[in-house]
Parts: structure tokens; sequence; C-alpha cells
């Protein structure tokens, strides 16, 4: 299960990711199941990477848990709350050396799952 949730989130880091066109920040659309939808954005601020996650579910349940893996470490897991059918995570990421790889798993309600990979040049 492991394995192929890491194969989606690569799959997804190099087929998903687009950069800007103005800037170097990158967008990813993440893969959830149910209906509902994800988003990534990273974004370099001096030194450091800006990340904006969201996932959006009609039903809302109060808590996610979520995931932010960067160069298979995990850097942040918490409990965000949802408001409005949404879960949004912001996230200032250190900027480590050459390419940043990060996925973003959050788990809703009933089991969902929603997965948002990109990469960020270095």
């Amino acid at each position: 299960m492991l394995a192929r949730l890491f194969a989606l989130a690569l799959a997804l880091a190099v087929l998903g990711a687009a950069p800007a066109a103005a800037s170097d920040e990158v967008r990813a659309k993440g893969s959830c199941g149910s209906g509902a939808s994800s988003s990534l954005r990273l974004k370099p601020e001096g030194g450091a990477i800006e990340l904006r996650f969201e996932a959006r579910h009609g039903r809302g349940s109060p808590r996610w848990r979520v995931v932010v893996v960067q160069e298979r470490r995990i850097v942040w897991r918490g409990r965000p709350r949802a408001h409005d059918g949404r879960v949004r995570v912001r996230r200032t990421l250190a900027d480590l050396a050459g390419v940043d790889r990060v996925v973003v798993t959050a788990s809703g309600p009933r089991g969902l799952r929603c997965v948002a990979a990109a990469t960020l040049p270095g």
C-alpha cells in the first residue's frame, strides 16, 4: 500500500506539476477519491519554500490528518480543522540544496485520501 502511494506521488510530481509563467512557483493538482479534489502550491521565498495545500470535499469532517513529506522525510504532520468543506495547510519549509520534492497526504472522513505532489527546481 505504501509503495503504491509513493509511486502515485512520484507520477504526480513528474506529470502533474507545472511551473507558473512569471515565477518559479509550482502548482499541482492532487489525486482524491469520492468527488474530492486537492491542490498544492510551492513557491520559493527568500531561502525558504512557501507551501499551500488545499483539499475540498462536500461533506465536511471537522478534522483531517495531513502529512507533509519533503525529500522522503516527514517535515510536518497535523490535524487542521476543515471549514466549509475545505482543509488548508500553509507551511514554510527549508529550501534544501538541489531539487525539492514535496508530497502532501490528507486523510479525511470515511477513509477519504488525497495526495498531491510537486517538484520545485533547484
